[in-house]
């Protein structure tokens, strides 16, 4: 896919190679993040050039992204598990068919979802259904997110995301100064169509069309349910540290449901920024690096290899792991750190206030156990420890709201808003990790224990059960020990 092409790209020691393969590689990874970032920072620019209102506009849209990182996160990582079974299976004709049906599904229910919501906010209706058509459209760019990784064309994947961010711009711009604040919202909506249209025929020239429609990736909820509750899990702790402050102290923006705290919004959307370059890392090198070694321990199990073989081969993958989880925090480091020393600077270009450049800091703070956890999870995925990335995001939605909880209660610690994220993320980090390395060590075995019996044919008769079933049995020096009902 796109992550060891735009690796090659880095590895061919030119300046323009490796300005190419991060260029692109950012926009692939953190497109979304970066559109919105750079839109918003230029709309609000123009408002203020035209005396018009920014809050309802900036909190409308960090409400949409907000819950349509949630409500989307179990749809990608289901069809994600879905679309990596058919590559694996060489079955490239499922992508657009599934692609289709999980527009159409999530389509649906997001915008009635988003117009449900926003028909409580007192707008026009005009404002109503394009808040609610955003909505649905900003959902469709994460899940094409899933899509566009096995997607060759980088180029396009990424011209979408830079024509989406102009097209956003000029056309809010153009369509604001006419409509009001309408017209802002759908300059936004016209930039995020760009990005799906440029987005979908990068897939339909990669993929084959087998059939219309294909709902096979439906069942991966019944077949793995830890998955998707995982990744709604992990958004909901982000955006926990950040509504706990919009639901007690914050004010409504717009009658009746559009409450926010304003000062820790757009602080937290600025710090967001700072996990780009180790997200940018991980999907070029460190991702790429795993897949090469997490392929040669499984390779070597189904090549039969010796128990020596495959137990260096895991050995090395925990080996590669560890050194590339401590570059990615060393990096994350850095960009953290220089981000808090440059604080001063970064808030009088953004025009925040004193208060609002504390809250940047804390929320950078967050982010960096954030992405951390985000690459464990990543990890865990890929040898399906989904039961453990469930807990892991759990443990760091229940520390963010109640590490953002100690900070209003029992008195208010304005300067500490925002550490709920820091709080939550980074004990699930730690917590995530020891139950990776934890798994990992018994890698070999659990590969084996967890393969199905080939027959069930006993070898002593009175080790079946009353229904004829092979029993479950403990024998030790030959003796049955125990014998159970329950047929394995």
């Amino acid at each position: 896919g796109i992550g060891f092409r735009l690796r090659s790209f880095t590895q061919e020691g030119t300046i323009g190679g490796f300005l190419k393969g991060y260029y692109n590689a950012a926009l692939v990874a953190s497109g979304p993040w970066i559109l919105t970032v750079l839109t918003l920072i230029a709309i609000q620019f123009l408002m203020r050039q035209t005396a018009a209102r920014t809050d309802l506009f900036l909190e409308t849209i960090i409400y949409i992204y907000a819950f349509s990182l949630i409500t989307t996160a179990p749809f990608q990582l289901v069809i994600t598990r879905y679309l990596a079974d058919q590559l694996d299976a060489q079955k490239l004709g499922a992508h657009i068919p599934s692609l289709v049906s999980i527009t159409m599904v999530s389509t649906a229910f997001h915008a009635v979802v988003g117009l449900i919501f926003f028909s409580t906010v007192e707008v026009p209706w005009l404002y109503r259904f394009t808040a609610a058509a955003l909505f649905a459209m900003v959902a469709l760019v994460w899940l094409l997110m899933a899509f566009v990784g096995a997607v060759r064309a980088f180029h396009l994947v990424a011209t979408a995301f830079v024509s989406g961010t102009i097209v956003s711009i000029v056309s809010a711009y153009g369509l604001g100064l006419r409509l009001g604040e309408p017209g802002y919202l759908m300059g936004m909506l016209i930039g995020n169509s760009i990005i799906v249209a440029i987005c979908l025929t990068a897939l339909a020239r990669e993929f084959e069309c087998a059939a219309s429609f294909n709902f096979e990736w439906m069942d991966y909820f019944r077949e793995t349910p830890y998955l998707p509750v995982a990744g709604m899990l992990y958004y909901a702790a982000i955006w926990s540290s950040i509504m706990i402050y919009w639901f007690t102290i914050g004010d409504p923006v717009q009658p009746h449901v559009l409450y926010a705290y304003e000062a820790i919004d757009l602080a937290s959307f600025y710090a967001q920024m700072t996990i780009i370059p180790a997200v940018t890392m991980f999907y070029v090198h460190n991702e790429t690096s795993f897949y090469e070694d997490y392929r040669g321990f499984y390779n070597a199990v189904l090549a039969k290899k010796s128990l020596d073989v495959i137990r260096d081969r895991r050995e090395t993958l925990v080996k590669n792991l560890k050194e590339a989880f401590f570059n990615l925090g060393l990096v994350q480091a850095v960009v953290t750190f220089g981000a808090i020393a440059f604080a001063p600077q970064i808030a009088t270009g953004l025009q925040m206030s004193e208060h609002e450049q504390q809250l940047f800091v804390n929320m950078a703070l967050g982010a960096a156990p954030q992405v951390m956890l985000l690459f464990v999870m990543v990890i865990m995925f890929y040898f399906q420890f989904y039961k453990e990335a469930m807990f892991t995001s759990l443990i760091a939605l229940v520390g963010s709201l109640g590490f953002g909880a100690l900070t209003l209660w029992p008195t208010h610690h304005p300067d500490l808003y925002g550490f709920g994220l820091l709080g939550g993320t980074g004990i699930a980090l730690v917590v995530g990790m020891f139950w990776l390395f934890d798994r990992l060590s018994l890698l070999d075995y659990i590969t084996f224990s967890s393969q199905p019996l080939a027959e069930e044919v006993p070898f002593r008769q009175d080790m079946l059960t009353s229904r004829g079933g092979f029993g479950k049995t403990i024998v030790q020096n030959g003796k049955l020990l125990v014998k159970t009902e329950k047929s394995l």
